[in-house]
């Protein structure tokens, strides 16, 4: 006559403590008297909604000093189209880009870029069902070659033109000061000979010199 065997479930009450994982071990053994033991690791799920980095074409996007939950980027060439990549700190956390839709870790998209400025959000959700937007400012290559200011030993010159400033200036002066602001803090700006600077620079300028040359790059 065949030998029949009850079916037990063996329950245990765990208390999960602060430092993760809290291990299990669990003791299996087999009629035959062979035992084999197997651990099991218990972990309270994340709610982590940081983001480790985000990327347009493969290039870190900054965080943005003015604007809370924000990352900007400028395109350094010209695109009609532009990859986005966010990558969350936990690769359980869900991320997405401009869509409910998302992606465990890290998500990536291809964007169509329109006008000068494109914002797009970037939603993540945590293993816990904690949800924050982040958004990403990416604006176009810039263009402006205007100048936004032009000062002389402090004083604003004034524009004339074509492309010219004129200023006054003291008869006693043997040097002047010239500082030269651009409207676009990311645009290349030389006084003559001098190094080229990115935004605002400053030379002095010998009083023999009656015109000073500026030049300034997109």
């Amino acid at each position: 006559m065949e030998k029949k065997y009850e079916t037990k479930i063996s329950t245990r009450l765990v208390e999960i403590g602060k430092n993760e994982p809290t291990k299990v071990e669990i003791l299996v053994k087999a009629l035959n008297g062979e035992v084999a033991t197997y651990t099991l690791e218990i972990y309270t799920e994340n709610s982590n909604t940081n983001l480790k980095k985000v990327t347009v074409d493969g290039k870190e996007a900054t965080i943005s000093s003015v604007s809370e939950d924000t990352y900007e980027y400028t395109l350094d060439k010209k695109a009609d189209k532009i990859t986005i990549g966010a990558i969350a700190e936990e690769l359980t956390t869900k991320v997405g880009i401009n869509t409910n839709e998302q992606e465990l870790g890290a998500t990536y998209r291809e964007i169509k870029m329109e006008g000068r400025t494109l914002t797009v959000n970037i939603p993540v959700t945590a293993e816990d069902g904690t949800t924050k937007v982040y958004k990403l400012i990416i604006n176009a290559l810039p263009d402006n070659v205007n100048l936004l200011n032009v000062k002389v030993n402090g004083k604003a010159a004034n524009a004339v033109p074509v492309n010219k400033y004129e200023t006054r200036v003291n008869k006693n002066d043997t040097l002047f000061e010239l500082y030269v602001i651009p409207e676009d803090e990311k645009a290349k700006v030389q006084i003559e000979n001098n190094i080229e600077v990115t935004g605002t620079a400053s030379a002095t300028i010998a009083k023999d010199t009656e015109e000073v040359q500026v030049k300034i790059k997109k």
